[in-house]
Parts: structure tokens; C-alpha cells; sequence
């Protein structure tokens, strides 16, 4: 057998092989093989490009397709061959008839004759041998493809199975092409440290037939792009589409086509729903909406849509483990607010493409805020690596630019880093704008504010890597009001709500996080409300909030401040106040108990 082939993921060059290779050489008395991942779209392929690439190159075989599933001999392999060359899908169900008429069309003149009283006596109980019926009509103009080879019977006897196919391709003459999802372990050729690796899915009799029995095998590995246009032929706007659909399967690591036609319905709502979008979202947000979306389809028809992270117990100072864990939980928030992924590929009704469009616009809102300010910000600050380069005239407008966009203040507070290094490096040499250095500071401080300080950890970086003067300066300020505007943001409780299930929990987790950060910020928790949650919420939440100031009262009692002791107090008399059934006032007297044993240890 010779040495693998790899089509380089173009799914024209195996269709060459088949046809100039391997079809058109009369004298290959071999079977070929193609093999490729499951759900790469073998099958597929060889059902709707084979049979139109044969007519477009002038090869006058017809196709035989029978798959090996569940096969146990080579008597199975005669029947099923026999079933698939004769036509018995007549509409007015005279199967025996039909069949019959096709064999006499197939036999010569003289056993035509032979067998003529049929016709006069149908209901005649006439035996067709499969194997004599194989060697007779198969080697006539058919090209046989046998399909999920790997997937015979567990007892299927190789040897007979395997003999009788060697026997239609060597002696018969019939071009014979096996597919399977690892047919064997010396055609799926991947790089080892020692050589091939086996395929887990061999089945144990590759040495004693295959070499003789394959020619070559064929790795069957479509491209993307491949994959792509074969499902959507003519998604909305063309190659566009296809570049998105493309980006989302390479996020999501699919190429199985099985995974494309599941999702086929919901990518082509999603898509028609960009299409007629009424906002002004950017259409880089846009699409980097529909290539996430898109992944999560993906994922989710792989069986492997994102899940909760489980909370690793990370040491304070770990910063990238912190910047992990919240990168996966703002995963799986956006796979989770999207409520259509239910109606598409969950137990519902059905999927409703009436619904998919406000779903859209919600999800563009909420994740994707960025807007063509931001944008023009992007791309306007990247030009600073360049500045070597700039003329005169370049610089000048480049720094008005800059100017008109931060007065706005309608950018994303993350590219005010590199809007502070654009305009100080601009000023030094002798640039102004429409904004002095205080006004450019001010609008920045004004961003700041509404983001809620995410930026902190940018202003922070850029520090660390070295600035001077001015520009030193402003960093700053504006990494202190970064800093306060985020701690104030940490303790908003106005996405907890008491109708939650879950407020109590969120509420305690809120607490503990806020203690860690600055406890001087627990105090903008309304008392009041924090008493009306512990009310709301199930015994787990008020066991989760009671926990939280047991884990907090370290930081606490650290804090020799009047205002903390005075919220705490508070709270305790708005708990005490609190209504709850019986054992939940057992845990409400457990809460007050955590919270005075800190007060006590303060006063």
C-alpha cells in the first residue's frame, strides 16, 4: 500500500485523485481509501461532489453507496450491494416487478429469453442469489463505495468480509473506494515522537488484508472555508458571511460538519437578523457579536457549550489566575444571557425566529457597547507606532482628531491609556489641540466615572512600563479615581434582586469580595437592603451571607474607622427588625451573633 496522501484541506485535489488517479487506470486492481475525522463530512462529499465531478469528466460509472454498518460477513456485504443496485422505490409498491424488470434489462439477449415466463408469471417464488447477482451486474459501469468501515459488527468475520471485497476489486475489476473515520493505522499517518501514531479506532486486521487490498488512502481534511460554503452556499452579503461563519468555527475548533448542519437553521436567523438590524451598532462589533454567537452554536452542537468555571481558590495576589477566572465567568455570562441557544438546540417547542432579532439587539447592547468612537479611538491611537513617520501636517491633524474624540467622552475608558501617550508625545514636540492638558484630563476622568474603573488595571500596566512628566501625572490621577470608581462599582448590589433564587449567595460573595478590596467601601451597601435580601433568600443564602462576615471580620476589625461601626450596628438593628419563618430566624440569630462578636472585638 503506498504511503498516505494528505489533500492539504482541498477537498478538488481528492476529487482529482479519484477521478485521474485512480478511476481512469484501468489497470489498479485496488480499492482506495478516504478517511478523515468523524463528522468531517466524508459521506457528504462523496453523495453530492463525486457524482457531478464523474459527469463533468466524462466517467460513465454509476454510483453504488452501501455503508458496513452493523455488518457481520461478506453474505451481509452481497445483500446489502444488491439491495442498493436495484431500483425498489416504485411508487405503486411492485417491488418484485421492478426488480425483476431491472435484472432482464441487465441480462443478455439469450437469458432474457430464459427468463421471459416471469413476466407472464410474476407471483412465481424466485430466489436471487446476492453474490451471483454481484459478480454478474457490479463490474458493469459502477464505482462502489463502502462507507463506515470501521463500524461493522464487533463479531463481524474480517476475513470474510474483507475476502469478498478483495475478490470484487481484484478479480471482478470493480473501483472500490473504503471510507472510514480511521481506517487504518499506517493510512492515519500523524507525527510522533516514535513514528505514526496508531488509530484508536483500528480494528485489528490491517496487516493480513489491507496491504493487499488498499492502493492508497486519501486523508480527507476540508478546509474551513471548504466546510462553510458547502453548508451555506448563499448566506446573506456573499463571502462576507462565509469569513464570520469561518472566524466562529476557528473560536470554536470545529470542523465537523455534522456540528455546521445542526447549527444551519440558527446561523441563517442569526445572520438575517444582522442584516435587517435597525441600531448603529459598529459593524466591527457587530461582527465580532455574530463570530462569538456563532461559536457558541458550535460548541453546543459539539457537546461542549461553555460551563459555569468552578471557583479555584486563588491566592490574593495572583493576579492573571483572578483575570482568568473573570475572562471565563464573562464567558459563560454571554453563552447564558443568550435565551434563543434554548429555543434552537434545547427541549422547547421549536426554534423561534420571531424572537432571535430582539435577542440579537439585547446581546449587542449589552456585550458590545463599543461604538464608531471607539473605533476611530482604535485606530487613531495605533498610529503611534508611526510616529517616526508622520509629516507635519499628519501630526497636527491626528492631534485635533484626538481632541474632538475625547471631548466627546463617548469612547471606551480602555484606550485612555493610549490616548493620554498619544496626546503628551504629540504636546512634547510642540503639537496643540482643542483641548488643553487639563480639559484632555478631565474628559478622560469623566470616562472613567461612567465605566465604573475598569481601566485601573490598564492605567497600571502603562506605569509600570515607564512614563515621565505630564503624561506621568495624569496616569496618575486617573489610576486613584479608576481605582475608587471601581470599588464603588464593586459594592452596587443593583443587579442583586430579592425575586433571585440565588440573591442571598450572590450577596455574600459581593460582601466577601468588597472586605478583601477596601472594607471601607461594604458601607455603601444600603443595611436596609442588605436586611431585606437575608429575608428574600433561601437557607443556603442566608447561610452564604452569615459565612461572609465570618471570612470578612478580619479586614474588618483591621479598620478602625467610626463609619464601619456605625454600618454595622445599623445592620444589626435592621436584621434584628427583619421578618423570617422559624429557622430562618435561627440563622438571622447566628448573623447578628458574627456581626457583634466583630463590633465587640472593635468597641
Amino acid at each position: 500500500m503506498r504511503k498516505t496522501a494528505v489533500g492539504q484541506g482541498n477537498t478538488e485535489w481528492i476529487l482529482q485523485q479519484i477521478t485521474t488517479e485512480y478511476l481512469r487506470k484501468s489497470d489498479l486492481h485496488y480499492a482506495i481509501a478516504i478517511e478523515g475525522e468523524w463528522g468531517s463530512g466524508k459521506t457528504r462529499f462523496l453523495k453530492t461532489r463525486l457524482e457531478e465531478e464523474l459527469h463533468k469528466e466524462g466517467i460513465d460509472l454509476k454510483i453504488v453507496y452501501v455503508s458496513l454498518f452493523g455488518i457481520s460477513d461478506s453474505n451481509d456485504l452481497y445483500r446489502r450491494i444488491m439491495a442498493a443496485m436495484l431500483p425498489l422505490d416504485d411508487p405503486n409498491g411492485n417491488k418484485r416487478s421492478r426488480a425483476f424488470q431491472y435484472i432482464l434489462k441487465l441480462l443478455s439477449r439469450a437469458a432474457s429469453e430464459g427468463l421471459a415466463f416471469f413476466r407472464i408469471f410474476p407471483k412465481v417464488n424466485f430466489s436471487i442469489d446476492p453474490e451471483l447477482f454481484t459478480s454478474l451486474f457490479l463490474p458493469r459501469k459502477h464505482l462502489l463505495i463502502l462507507d463506515d468501515t470501521e463500524r461493522r459488527s464487533a463479531n463481524c468475520d474480517d476475513l470474510s468480509l474483507f475476502g469478498a471485497v478483495n475478490d470484487l476489486v481484484e478479480n471482478k475489476g470493480v473501483k472500490t473506494i473504503l471510507v472510514s473515520n480511521s481506517f487504518s493505522p499506517k493510512c492515519a499517518e500523524t507525527d510522533g515522537a516514535h513514528g505514526p501514531k496508531k488509530s484508536p479506532d483500528a480494528r485489528g486486521f490491517d496487516s493480513e488484508v489491507r496491504e493487499k487490498l488498499v492502493w492508497r488512502c486519501l486523508r480527507f481534511k476540508p478546509s474551513l472555508e471548504d466546510i462553510a460554503k458547502s453548508v451555506f452556499a448563499d448566506p446573506a452579503d456573499g463571502q462576507d458571511r462565509i469569513d464570520i461563519i469561518v472566524q466562529a468555527a476557528r473560536m470554536a475548533n470545529c470542523g465537523n460538519v455534522r456540528a455546521f448542519l445542526k447549527s444551519k437553521s440558527f446561523i441563517e436567523d442569526l445572520l438575517a437578523a444582522d442584516k435587517n438590524y435597525p441600531g448603529d451598532a459598529a459593524r466591527k462589533n457587530r461582527q465580532s457579536a455574530l463570530q462569538e454567537l456563532i461559536s457558541f452554536a458550535l460548541l453546543i452542537c459539539l457537546g461542549k457549550k461553555p460551563a459555569k468555571p468552578e471557583k479555584p481558590d486563588y491566592a490574593s495576589d495572583d493576579i492573571p489566575g483572578i483575570f482568568r477566572l473573570q475572562n471565563q465567568n464573562e464567558r459563560y455570562a454571554r453563552f447564558s444571557s443568550f435565551g434563543c441557544f434554548n429555543d434552537y438546540f434545547g427541549d422547547s417547542n421549536g426554534p423561534s425566529s420571531t424572537q432571535l432579532p430582539e435577542e440579537y439587539i439585547s446581546y449587542l447592547e449589552r456585550w458590545y457597547p463599543q461604538n464608531d468612537d471607539t473605533i476611530s479611538m482604535s485606530e487613531l491611537t495605533n498610529q503611534l507606532s508611526f510616529i517616526e513617520s508622520l509629516t507635519d501636517s499628519q501630526a497636527s491633524s491626528m492631534m485635533e482628531e484626538l481632541c474632538s474624540l475625547v471631548a466627546k467622552k463617548n469612547f471606551s475608558a480602555e484606550y485612555i491609556p493610549k490616548a493620554l501617550t498619544t496626546y503628551f508625545a504629540l504636546a512634547e514636540i510642540g503639537f496643540e489641540g482643542s483641548l488643553d492638558d487639563r480639559a484632555f484630563v478631565d474628559c478622560c476622568s469623566e470616562v472613567i466615572s461612567k465605566d465604573g474603573g475598569s481601566v485601573y488595571e490598564d492605567l497600571d500596566r502603562a506605569l509600570k512600563i515607564g512614563q515621565s512628566g505630564p503624561c506621568k501625572d495624569a496616569m496618575d490621577r486617573l489610576r486613584e479615581e479608576a481605582l475608587t470608581a471601581r470599588e464603588r462599582k464593586m459594592a452596587d448590589t443593583s443587579q442583586i434582586s430579592p425575586d433571585d433564587p440565588e440573591c442571598g449567595e450572590k450577596l455574600g460573595e459581593l460582601i466577601q469580595n468588597v472586605a478583601k478590596a477596601n472594607p471601607a467601601r461594604l458601607t455603601d451597601i444600603d443595611p436596609e437592603f442588605l436586611a431585606r435580601i437575608f429575608s428574600a433568600s433561601k437557607p443556603m443564602g442566608q447561610s452564604r451571607i452569615q459565612e461572609s462576615f465570618k471570612q470578612c471580620g478580619l479586614y474588618l476589625q483591621c479598620q478602625d474607622n467610626e463609619q464601619i461601626i456605625k454600618w454595622l450596628r445599623s445592620l444589626v438593628d435592621n436584621l434584628e427588625s427583619t421578618s423570617t419563618d422559624k429557622t430562618g430566624t435561627m440563622r438571622k440569630r447566628w448573623t447578628i451573633s458574627t456581626i457583634n462578636n466583630i463590633l465587640g472585638n472593635k468597641d
